[in-house]
């Protein structure tokens, strides 16, 4: 729908919804999906319905873009078969108790309308992942992005904290990252998400090499109205900051909509003021708080300089619309209507944006230290490379060791160790890296064998079945082309 320019002669600003999710690698290799919960939840709740929501949108009419940011080992597990089989049987739990709930609760007028409504919700979303999209989220997303929805941005490969690594290792993730949302997605990012953890300016040189034009991110200064600045003018590499204001509004319990008392508590039954919950009400309000939200957009678009054209964004975590937020998802539909109404607003992505806008500003990176390298994680990465830089050529089963050799070291590499120091989560996060980095050296030490017995060729294979992300990598990808800098 073609936008018309205001009586001011001001053009519609540019609204960008950029969503990013994440989950830890969790695949349970067996038949029980213990340990699973993390990635079961961020699914069911929230981007199962978030994709029917635009699905819907779409065959309604609406214009709809997406700037999206999904982790590659979130993207790995998605397209695993195991774990599309776990989520498919958590669809049926949660259908069976809605089921049971409606049946138990046939004198209870007010338990048997809430049991109908979750059955309702989850019979829906189970049909439409069983039927219509085999089960295939990843598919489900590539069909969005060919059409011009979602466009995909660039995540490092396990999602990495930058500055606590090396260049080298920064750009082997960024690289590992790129082939993996390419090839499930279908198209290159141009965009990199890291709004989560500063950016080391050791960083900024990789990009260009990679196609990756723009970051969203937060420079060490921001004008008031949250335009685009130059990152690097030289390397062609803009930067966009999130509007934290605008994040508030769907974010935050105290000033943001979640906290409204008619919406849905952590105790489903129950609103936020622990009264009876009413999805009817709850929705409804859902619905006002995205008219109120196209309103402080319009508003921020009045007060933008007269030269220039607003570009604002709301970038979030996809969980807030779900998860963290019930009736999140309901508030995005709602609010993607709304924008489509507006003749003052125009829905885009970052790099749609971007591509005609004028660059004025220079942005300078938010100050950051490099901090203090894992050397468990050094010295790991360091045996790998020298085990390639050993031989220059392998047999088949030594090509499978070193590839899972490779594939371990991503894992231990992974951001939500680090996240996690400090919470309840600590020990969990410091066995998992212990686990992946001791596969490190198992593997390169059976890589030194001058042949491999079918014993040890077994423990490849488990290894391969129990970690098994990022299929394409090859250990070469490895290979000290250059000195990484601490």
């Amino acid at each position: 729908m073609v936008k018309l320019k205001t009586e001011t002669g001001m053009r519609p600003a540019q609204v960008m919804l950029v969503l990013q999710a994440h989950a830890p690698f969790v695949r349970q290799p067996g038949p029980s999906a213990v340990g699973e919960e993390p990635l079961h939840s961020l699914v069911v709740e929230t981007y199962v319905p978030m994709l029917i929501g635009l699905y819907d949108l779409l065959e309604q009419g609406h214009t709809v873009h997406l700037g999206l940011a999904l982790s590659p080992i979130l993207l790995e597990q998605l397209a695993d078969r195991v774990v599309q089989k776990h989520l498919a049987q958590m669809f049926d739990q949660l259908v069976e108790q809605a089921e049971a709930a409606v049946a138990a609760n046939r004198h209870d007028e007010y338990a048997r309308y809430i049991a109908q409504f979750y059955l309702q919700l989850h019979g829906r979303s189970q049909r439409v992942f069983e039927r219509d999209w085999n089960r295939d989220i990843v598919a489900a997303t590539r069909t969005l992005v060919e059409a011009g929805v979602i466009e995909p941005l660039l995540m490092t490969a396990t999602n990495i904290v930058p500055h606590l690594h090396d260049q080298l290792t920064q750009r082997i993730q960024l690289q590992a990252g790129l082939i993996s949302v390419s090839r499930h997605l279908g198209r290159r990012p141009e965009v990199l998400w890291a709004a989560d953890d500063p950016l080391p300016p050791s960083l900024i040189p990789m990009l260009p090499p990679l196609g990756i034009h723009g970051v969203i991110g937060k420079p060490d200064t921001t004008p008031s109205w949250a335009a685009v600045g130059w990152l690097d003018k030289q390397a062609g590499i803009w930067v966009l900051p999130p509007n934290e204001q605008l994040g508030l509004h769907v974010r935050s319990l105290t000033l943001g909509y979640p906290g409204d008392a008619v919406y849905r508590s952590a105790q489903p039954e129950l609103s936020n003021n622990g009264m009876r919950y009413d999805p009817f009400y709850a929705y409804a309000r859902a619905r006002l708080h995205a008219r109120h939200f196209v309103a402080v957009l319009e508003d921020l678009h009045s007060r933008t300089p007269a030269a220039q054209q607003a570009q604002l964004m709301l970038a979030t975590q996809m969980e807030v619309f779900g998860s963290g937020w019930f009736e999140g998802g309901m508030w995005l539909r709602s609010l993607i209507e709304a924008i489509n109404r507006s003749t003052l607003l125009q829905l885009t992505t970052p790099s749609s944006a971007l591509a005609e806008a004028s660059i004025e500003h220079e942005l300078r990176p938010a100050p950051v230290e490099n901090g203090l390298i894992d050397g468990a994680i050094h010295t790991a990465a360091l045996r790998l490379r020298q085990a390639i830089a050993k031989h220059h050529r392998f047999d088949a089963g030594h090509e499978r060791v070193l590839n899972q050799a490779a594939r371990e070291l991503l894992l231990a590499q992974s951001g939500d160790w680090d996240r996690w120091q400090g919470t309840a989560a600590a020990d969990y996060g410091l066995a998992r890296r212990t686990t992946h980095l001791a596969h490190v050296h198992d593997l390169l030490r059976l890589a030194n064998s001058e042949t491999l017995a079918a014993a040890q060729l077994a423990q490849v294979s488990a290894l391969e079945e129990a970690c098994n992300p990022f299929p394409f990598l090859h250990y070469r990808l490895f290979s000290n082309i250059e000195e990484a800098t601490l």
